[in-house]
């Protein structure tokens, strides 16, 4: 064979390659972008340049709910707008359980239970000054004050118990309804260092026990029937509900984000590296995943490079970034992607039928296909 032909031989076998390979790399690309969900609504709101006052929003079974300073939307999972209601206060506290709404005026502490129809099934007025409130179950809601004191009520506000917590900031509270005990943790702020707090009481307001968390910052609590997860700045510990420690796994990285996923009974959790010496080199950002007893089932790098937030989706997560979405697996697979068209804030989910995508004025519902 001549030289020439010989090189024209070449060139063509490798072009024929790198063709075969181009088209496998954009299918690969293509399946990977694949977008089971599509974009059916978006709802505008923050839109009286208030600042101190802004929407908040949260998901119930099967809707989504935005509260505006001036008004209420109810949303189907579906994207479609039900209903909308006019508020009296701007300065108002909201919670969503499965099927019940519950509003409170934080000065005056006026507390109103709303089911999805919009219609007012119950209220109980002047209850104070409130800070937070939850919905256990669509049985019981909980009131946090801003004397820290707990006030807890059936959904018809039938007073059940008050609580008086510990002062200092209180970070979270949960209610064990099989078990009767309700769960607090708090920041002590009356000391120069760091000192967390675990009080434990029980449905008739007594406080049974608690824990010192000394010098570590408490990011999140979680309950189930046996015990009490907690996800502090170096660790994630385990707890009886007498409030011993059962268990405690350290974590050698900086916690970013989390997620205690309750459809799979994982925990999530994104670190990123710090800066180390090179005798003590550390792996780089990760998400880890944990179960319930606080063993690393994995661990997998984000699919794009800072991760902003979770949420649960179904079996899945959701993982955002500024303006990057991802749905994933816990084993680190990414099963569909999207891009945001400004920063993102916030995903919202419902299972799986449905997530929304917040930004500062306006949130978009995505369905699947």
């Amino acid at each position: 064979m001549k030289k020439g032909s010989a090189l024209s031989l070449a060139i063509l076998i490798l072009s024929l390659l790198l063709v075969t390979q181009f088209d496998l790399v954009i299918a690969g690309v293509s399946k990977w972008i694949n977008e089971d969900y599509v974009k059916t609504q978006e709802f505008v709101f923050n839109q009286n340049n208030n600042f101190e006052y802004r929407a908040e929003i949260i998901t119930m079974d099967d809707a989504y709910v935005i509260v505006d300073p001036t008004e209420i939307k109810y949303v189907s999972s579906d994207g479609n707008a039900i209903w909308k209601k006019d508020l009296a206060s701007q300065n108002v506290a909201v919670a969503g359980g499965e099927k019940i709404i519950v509003l409170s005026e934080r000065k005056a502490g006026d507390v109103f239970v709303l089911n999805s129809k919009g219609e007012i099934t119950a209220k109980v007025m002047g209850l104070g000054s409130v800070r937070q409130i939850k919905v256990f179950d669509d049985k019981y809601v909980g009131v946090l004050k801003d004397d820290s004191s707990l006030v807890l009520l059936d959904t018809k506000m039938k007073l059940i118990s008050t609580t008086q917590l510990p002062k200092g900031e209180i970070l979270d509270f949960d209610l064990n309804i099989k078990s009767q005990d309700i769960v607090a943790i708090l920041l002590d702020l009356s000391r120069k260092e760091f000192n967390t707090k675990m009080v434990l009481a029980s449905m008739n307001g007594n406080i049974s026990s608690g824990s010192n968390l000394t010098q570590e910052i408490a990011y999140e609590m979680e309950i189930d029937e046996d015990r009490i997860n907690v996800l502090v700045d170096s660790a994630l510990l385990s707890y009886d509900y007498k409030g011993t420690l059962e268990t405690r796994i350290p974590i050698d990285r900086t916690i970013s984000q989390f997620l205690f996923h309750e459809k799979s009974d994982l925990i999530w959790i994104y670190v990123v590296s710090n800066v180390s010496d090179l005798s003590a080199p550390q792996k780089g950002n990760e998400i880890l995943i944990f179960d319930r007893n606080g063993n690393q089932i994995a661990a997998f790098e984000p699919p794009f490079d800072e991760i902003a937030g979770f949420a649960e989706f179904g079996d899945f997560a959701i993982v955002f970034g500024v303006r990057d979405i991802a749905i994933i697996d816990s084993e680190g697979r990414v099963l569909e992607r999207y891009n945001g068209k400004d920063d993102i804030q916030k995903i919202h989910s419902i299972d799986d039928k449905s997530f929304g995508v917040e930004y500062i004025n306006r949130l978009e519902i995505y369905v699947k296909k």
